[in-house]
């Protein structure tokens, strides 16, 4: 097999597992990756290095008309990102 390998997602998820498997080096939120680090499963290596911001955005139709369960869905999706490293 070759010694260097470069490869990119564009699925965090994947690439956490990838990361956890020891396949390499690479950046992830800090809401993904911090619990894996607690646990010892990852470790920080470049702590000094930042990745560019990124914006999430929620676009839906009034909150008057909106169905109960997106409604959950925004709020969850709101509180989650209150709690992690990132700006709402």
């Amino acid at each position: 097999m070759p010694k260097h390998i470069r490869a990119r997602v564009d699925d965090t998820l994947l690439m956490r597992e990838l990361l956890v498997r020891g396949v390499g080096i690479g950046n992830l939120p800090h809401f993904l990756g911090e619990p894996y680090v607690a646990d010892g499963r990852l470790v920080r290596v470049m702590p000094g290095l930042t990745a560019h911001t990124s914006h999430v955005y929620v676009v839906s139709s009034s909150a008057r008309h909106l169905p109960q369960r997106v409604r959950a869905y925004r709020e969850l999706l709101i509180e989650t990102l209150k709690n992690s490293a990132l700006r709402v």
